[in-house]
């Protein structure tokens, strides 16, 4: 996450809330965060000023195993807060993921390749066994 000050009061003791889906994510290391119902909240005893300029707070998070099949919309929001801000209409970010999970293509034979290299060979032992019996006849 980046966030920056661009206001003129040094916010002091504000918040930082993330939320994020949890059906689809699990918080590995939060970075000093409290996780709880699907957020991750951070309180920063700052000063954050404006001339501190753009910070970054970095948490690492899993993706499920068992995203379903097709497209899935992974969403996520930020919100950042203080008491005495003076515009806080520029506090949230709203993200979106978009995730493709296709269907197992055959999952029990290894997938694609070894399928095709299966039947790369099967279709070379048959071409010898025609070539063999062809000169065989003549």
């Amino acid at each position: 996450l980046t966030y920056w000050n661009n206001g003129n009061i040094a916010a002091e003791n504000f918040t930082i809330v993330d939320d994020f889906d949890e059906r689809y994510v699990s918080v590995v290391n939060a970075n000093g965060g409290v996780v709880s119902g699907g957020k991750i909240t951070w309180t920063l005893a700052g000063p954050l000023t404006m001339e501190a300029g753009k910070q970054t707070l970095t948490y690492t998070v899993r993706v499920s195993n068992d995203m379903p099949a097709g497209t899935t919309n992974v969403d996520n929001t930020v919100v950042i807060s203080h008491p005495r801000d003076e515009d806080p209409s520029n506090n949230t970010a709203k993200e979106r993921v978009i995730v493709n999970v296709s269907e197992p293509f055959l999952p029990f034979t290894g997938g694609e390749f070894a399928l095709l290299l299966g039947f790369a060979a099967v279709v070379g032992v048959l071409g010898l066994l025609l070539r063999v019996r062809t000169d065989s006849a003549a």
